[in-house]
């Protein structure tokens, strides 16, 4: 059987050196570890939505747009998250598709 609560730890380890990495500017390095923090959680909202946010600022949209959708379904009431789905939609040249994600946000 998992060890569910080291899995947690380790989780939640990996995501405090994420976000000091995507803090500190290491954008890259920071997408890997919040992709670490999915293999033990994966729907860890908080490694969704930076790491969506962190795909958005490598400049690959349509992956945060994955991404940010899964965040939005496990946290519907999390505006921030609405509104970096559609800032994602947006970059994808896509308005159309932000105009409920940016209604939600607000």
């Amino acid at each position: 059987m998992p060890d569910v609560k080291n899995d947690r730890a380790r989780a939640a380890s990996l995501l405090n050196r994420a976000a000091d990495a995507h803090r500190a500017g290491r954008v890259r390095e920071a997408l890997t570890l919040y992709d670490q923090v999915l293999t033990h959680d994966p729907d860890d909202v908080d490694a969704l939505q930076y790491g969506g946010l962190a795909q958005l600022q490598l400049g690959k949209p349509k992956a945060a747009v994955s991404r940010l959708r899964k965040a939005a379904l496990l946290a519907p009431d999390e505006a921030p998250v609405h509104m970096l789905l559609g800032n994602a939609y947006v970059s994808l040249d896509q308005p159309e598709a932000a105009i409920p994600s940016f209604d939600r946000a607000i």
